[in-house]
């Protein structure tokens, strides 16, 4: 026969779980260390001169394939390519903080707004600004032939394109993660019942 005490029910645990700082772990994966935050820094005038004509080169790209995209409609480009500088100058300055990624939200609540492809505003966006960035760098900084001055400026070169590399990641997992995190929002019934996204990428 069951006893009382068979049928009392193990104590739940009630404390809250932490939620995981994902920006902090994403940070830490990437190794962004001081070395790497000093080459963005240096960086600041390089990302000012360039992105301009980037931007305009990519939306370009999306008139050419997408004219009816909404981005081209009642100025949101032109706000686009706005909050995207203001967007580089966080990254140049190393603000990862909150001020950076309520620029990401920002960002994709603007394109989301206007009806744009999220191929568009995430990844094709971001795959074109990695290849026009490196290009740019590659170009800018003049190796001499010979002598210790040569391996000075291929280390500083190498130093300057990984800087790039890892801020490219980092800046593309963080638009991806407010992107599925407005789209989590959108997909939410009225009544309240969350749609459940992988944390991983929503916070």
């Amino acid at each position: 026969m069951r006893t009382l005490d068979s049928l009392t029910a193990a104590p739940l645990d009630l404390e809250p779980q932490m939620t995981p700082d994902w920006n902090a772990i994403r940070l830490d994966l990437l190794q962004v260390d001081e070395p790497m935050r000093a080459a963005l820094r240096e960086m600041r005038p390089f990302f000012a001169k360039c992105l301009p004509g980037i931007l305009a080169r990519y939306y370009d790209k999306v008139q050419h394939y997408d004219p009816s995209s909404g981005i081209f409609k009642n100025g949101t480009m032109q706000e686009a390519i706005r909050m995207q500088l203001q967007h580089w100058e966080l990254i140049a300055a190393c603000n990862f903080g909150p001020d950076y990624l309520n620029s990401a939200t920002r960002f994709c609540e603007l394109n989301q707004r206007a009806g744009v492809a999220p191929q568009w505003y995430v990844g094709g966006r971001q795959m074109f600004i990695a290849d026009q960035l490196m290009k740019a760098a590659d170009n800018e900084i003049a190796i001499p032939r010979f002598g210790r001055a040569a391996q000075a400026a291929r280390d500083r070169k190498a130093l300057l394109l990984n800087a790039i590399a890892k801020a490219m990641m980092m800046d593309t997992q963080s638009i991806i993660a407010a992107f599925l995190s407005r789209a989590a929002c959108a997909a939410r019934p009225k009544r309240g019942i969350t749609i459940s996204f992988s944390a991983a990428f929503i916070n």
